[in-house]
């Protein structure tokens, strides 16, 4: 094989990881966006009254139209399909963790992908 074939079979496979490195950051800013939205809804709960009529994000865009009945806690997927009930403060606290962790992540790859765009 040729300089000139490797490098450029080399060039195509930088270009084919960085293509899925900014798949990965969109999907990663996606999550980031989600979790946030989660965190806001969360939050506003706190000052919302048992009785009250509001819209419930499904996601997508979608709300259903309901009565709270309580908003002290909440049903929680813990890992591996269990759910259980933790006050909206602890639930609080899992969504920042998990946004840290995706920050963090997001960091990490944004940093990579500077590295490899100047190795270019």
């Amino acid at each position: 094989m040729s300089d000139e074939t490797s490098q450029q079979l080399q060039s195509h496979m930088i270009q084919q990881q960085m293509q899925q490195m900014q798949q990965y950051v969109q999907m990663l800013m996606q999550q980031i966006h989600e979790l946030e939205q989660l965190k806001l809804f969360l939050e506003q709960m706190k000052t919302v009254s048992p009785g009250s009529s509001i819209l419930f994000p499904m996601g997508a865009g979608i709300f259903f139209r309901g009565t709270v009945t309580h908003t002290s806690s909440v049903v929680m997927n813990v890992g591996s399909g269990i759910c259980l009930e933790k006050s909206v403060d602890d639930a609080l606290v899992k969504v920042d963790e998990q946004l840290k962790q995706m920050e963090s992540v997001l960091k990490e790859i944004e940093h990579e992908f500077e590295k490899r765009t100047s190795q270019e």
